[in-house]
């Protein structure tokens, strides 16, 4: 690895990579955001999904659309549904 001294200039006008989303997690989102306060729903795992992977790919769209889930799991299904406890916002160091 080798490493060189640049212009911030060449950064700031560089590309700058956006994160994708894939459409799993766009479904996920869709979701999440349609979910009403009495309502669950549940993923059922494919072959090589963990109840981990899914914890996390919950959580993260949860955050994209603004909402707090419940989540729990049972046998193949990761089971979720909306918080009763408002989401965290965070919040800037003073």
């Amino acid at each position: 690895m080798k490493i060189i001294d640049i212009d911030v200039k060449e950064l700031n006008r560089a590309t700058r990579r956006a994160r994708s989303r894939s459409p799993e997690t766009d479904q996920l989102v869709d979701v999440i955001s349609g979910l009403k306060p009495d309502e669950a729903k549940a993923v059922v795992l494919d072959e090589g999904d963990s109840v981990k992977k899914m914890r996390s790919r919950l959580t993260y769209a949860a955050r994209l659309a603004g909402k707090r889930l419940q989540i729990g799991y049972q046998g193949d299904q990761v089971l979720f549904a909306l918080s009763n406890r408002p989401v965290r916002s965070r919040s800037s160091s003073k």
